[in-house]
């Protein structure tokens, strides 16, 4: 046995000159595996390209694992699956795009630029004071018709939204409240009630079995809250949404809605309503939340136990509907207080300053409504030609909307598992 007795000494040169080829050594192993890992994802989304999966549609995008992670930690999830992303994903990295991103486009049209297509298929440049009046009750007439063709229409479908469910097991068609979803910090996503005034505004507190729902990973163990939402124990601080004395809307952590010493999460300092402007971080977590505001519900789809069309499944209820709303059927667990409503938004007729008049209606509105005043005219002929053309573009707009896959919402295969109640 050779005993060392004098451990081998290197120069700062040596050292330095091997730090950097164990350097260069790691770069080249990372290029490579990064090669490999593209090269995985670019077949992978050759195989998908032209392909439509029957539920999830077509695919986008093809990412590599490792750096969809990365860049999920890095900037956040609701930032990696935006339309922008995306699209610039696309743009950059076309052998990993099957399908270009494409998004139906929710552009407005105004009153004023509807009349004036009316007036442009008369060839003249106004209409008589009586034809004029007649315009805007036609418009309405037509644009229902076109509201009333489909479910799907993207603008008016809103899925899985939280309601209250009153102690009659009944989700009433109006509710005065906000949802919040995509915060940061634990349990403050859900469905938030008026509770009281502060400073003559409204104040928001976030629903005693609130919608908002998360997990939690401890040890590779996942947990999810009883009832899909956060307990407030008795005593226990609660979470609202209050206008303060500046005049800004702010998220608190504090023992009631009116707490002066409450602990201030974020605040928004350019919005009218809580679901206007953009919230800022004070002590709360990134991200920051997104508020929305509760529409009114013209037509009930269908109404889940718990967050539907998201990562775990969701028992639905059965349930009827009456002029006082929805009525659940053999709620289980009982006392449910809150559900996840999928809905199509009430119909709201347009005045003649509306500047919200759907982009993807208004060929149809102002064909049919050109028709509508040829009639009046007794020119019936003409008047059923540009009836029919009217009717090209609305059913163009249809089956587009048909095909973004949005019957999957509105849609419910009955089995003898999906009626259980579980």
């Amino acid at each position: 046995m050779e005993i060392i007795t004098k451990v081998p000494t290197y120069s700062d040169g040596e050292v330095d000159r091997e730090f950097m080829r164990e350097i260069k050594n790691g770069f080249n192993l990372e290029q490579a595996d990064e090669k490999r890992r593209t090269s995985i994802a670019a077949k992978e989304a050759e195989a998908l390209r032209g392909k439509t999966h029957p539920v999830l549609g077509k695919c986008v995008a093809t990412i590599p694992a490792r750096d969809f992670f990365r860049l999920t930690a890095k900037y956040g999830h609701d930032q990696v699956h935006s339309k922008e992303f995306l699209k610039y994903y696309n743009k950059k990295f076309p052998s990993m795009s099957p399908t270009r991103f494409k998004i139906m486009s929710l552009d407005t049209r105004t009153y004023a630029e509807l009349l004036s297509q009316i007036k442009a298929k008369f060839g003249v440049s106004g209409l008589s004071e009586s034809e004029e009046a007649m315009v805007l009750p036609l418009v309405n007439a037509r644009s229902y018709e076109a509201y009333q063709g489909s479910q799907n229409w993207p603008r008016y479908l809103v899925s899985g939204q939280p309601r209250s469910v009153n102690a009659r097991q009944v989700i009433s068609r109006t509710q005065d409240g906000l949802q919040v979803s995509g915060a940061g910090t634990e349990g403050v996503n859900g469905l938030y009630e008026v509770i009281g005034t502060y400073n003559g505004s409204p104040a928001y507190s976030l629903v005693e079995y609130s919608p908002s729902y998360y997990l939690r990973s401890d040890a590779i163990s996942f947990f999810i809250r009883p009832g899909g939402g956060r307990y407030l124990a008795p005593g226990s601080n609660i979470y609202a949404i209050r206008k303060n004395a500046s005049g800004f809307w702010e998220f608190i952590d504090g023992t009631s809605f009116d707490d002066t010493e409450a602990t201030v999460l974020y605040s928004n300092l350019n919005g009218e309503m809580p679901y206007d402007g953009i919230w800022d971080q004070i002590d709360g977590l990134l991200p920051n939340p997104l508020v929305f505001d509760l529409y009114d519900i013209s037509e009930f789809l269908r109404i889940h136990q718990r967050p539907s069309f998201v990562n775990l499944s969701s028992a639905e209820f059965d349930f009827y509907v009456t002029q006082e709303g929805a009525h659940l059927m053999n709620t289980q667990p009982s006392g449910t207080k809150v559900a996840y409503v999928t809905y199509k938004k009430d119909f709201k007729e347009f005045t003649a300053l509306s500047d919200d008049i759907p982009r993807e209606w208004f060929y149809f509105i102002a064909g049919t409504v050109y028709s509508d005043l040829l009639r009046m005219q007794g020119r019936t002929e003409q008047a059923q030609l540009e009836q029919d053309l009217a009717q090209n573009y609305i059913s163009n707009e249809m089956e587009r909307v048909n095909n973004l896959n949005n019957s999957n919402l509105i849609r419910r295969f009955s089995t003898h598992l999906s009626r259980q109640k579980r």
